[in-house]
């Protein structure tokens, strides 16, 4: 399932992370492109996209992070939808 959010115009939004569990990838796009892929804790996958930036150093995630229902990923920009898919994980 994908689904496409839009903030209010001129807004800056925060980007949190919808459940628990290990953040498996994040990269940085062409265009102020933000990826993260994160494997939850629930059995889901998500994979998600936005213009915005990430975090500054001093809180920087990395692959293997284990991350918070609710943690702060970074910030989406209004000017960019967000387009968040959710698939059931791959089991290894």
């Amino acid at each position: 399932v994908t689904i496409k959010l839009q903030s209010p115009e001129g807004e800056k939004s925060v980007l949190k992370n919808p459940w628990a569990g290990t953040l498996l990838d994040k990269k940085y796009l062409e265009m102020d492109q933000m990826q993260y892929q994160i494997k939850h804790d629930n059995g889901l996958e998500s994979l998600i996209l936005t213009r915005g930036t990430g975090l500054g150093p001093e809180h920087k995630l990395s692959p293997g992070d284990a991350i918070q229902a609710g943690q702060q990923l970074g910030w989406v920009s209004s000017a960019s939808p967000l387009f968040w898919t959710v698939k059931p994980g791959v089991s290894e």
